[in-house]
């Protein structure tokens, strides 16, 4: 495989091309959000980008948790979309880990992986706290745990919604800090944080959606 995608590679810089997108790295399926956990996949994208001209955009598409992301930006990749944040919330989770190096108070641990199972019933009494604090999202600013506790575990569409908009803009919020702090001694530090907040694995083949989510993901793409 490895063979094979960098003679495409330096076949395709050789090309009037704006930019390259490496294909082939996910399955679109409800597990794909783990294949990056894999370091001979990232190695691959390495030895790929290797072939690649650097001023030109490179994209990889799919299910990305935040680990994954800063891997593949300090591999060479520029480009990502938002479909994690559909699937995260399509489970009713709800992004909560950390990417501020100097935050004060401490995040609440994860209850999975990087985010907030809020079906669960210890959210049920939380009806005086946002998802997250400080956060300025919509939902954060109107709306509590309780709520959407009590939103998922009726089923309604509104859950949905109110979930993705906060997953937007907690990821999106991410790359934001990512641009901002494109130096290799920050990229260590927040790996090392999100390794230490990252929450227990999630048996993909239970918490797989049941019924199609309310809304579709955003098409907006994340740059790095």
């Amino acid at each position: 495989m490895e063979e094979c995608r960098t003679q495409c590679a330096k076949e395709s810089q050789a090309k009037s091309v704006s930019g390259f997108v490496l294909e082939g790295f996910h399955s679109y399926d409800h597990k794909s959000e783990i294949f990056w956990d894999d370091a001979e996949h990232i190695k691959l994208v390495q030895n790929t980008l290797s072939c690649l001209p650097s001023e030109k955009p490179r994209y990889v598409g799919g299910s990305l948790h935040p680990l994954a992301v800063l891997s593949l930006v300090k591999a060479g990749v520029d480009l990502f979309d938002t479909s994690y944040t559909y699937q995260v919330t399509s489970r009713g989770g709800a992004l909560s880990f950390p990417f501020k190096l100097d935050a004060v108070d401490k995040p609440q641990p994860a209850d999975r992986m990087f985010e907030l199972n809020l079906n669960d019933e210890k959210y049920k009494e939380q009806v005086d706290k946002p998802i997250l604090s400080g956060c300025k999202c919509y939902t954060c600013k109107n709306f509590t745990r309780g709520y959407l506790n009590h939103l998922l575990n009726t089923r309604e569409l509104l859950s949905g919604v109110l979930l993705s908009i906060h997953n937007l803009h907690h990821y999106l919020r991410f790359f934001e800090h990512l641009r901002e702090n494109s130096d290799g001694e920050y990229y260590s530090k927040l790996e090392a944080l999100l390794k230490d907040y990252r929450g227990q694995s999630i048996d993909y083949d239970k918490e797989a959606p049941t019924r199609e989510p309310s809304i579709t993901s955003e098409k907006e793409l994340a740059t790095s």
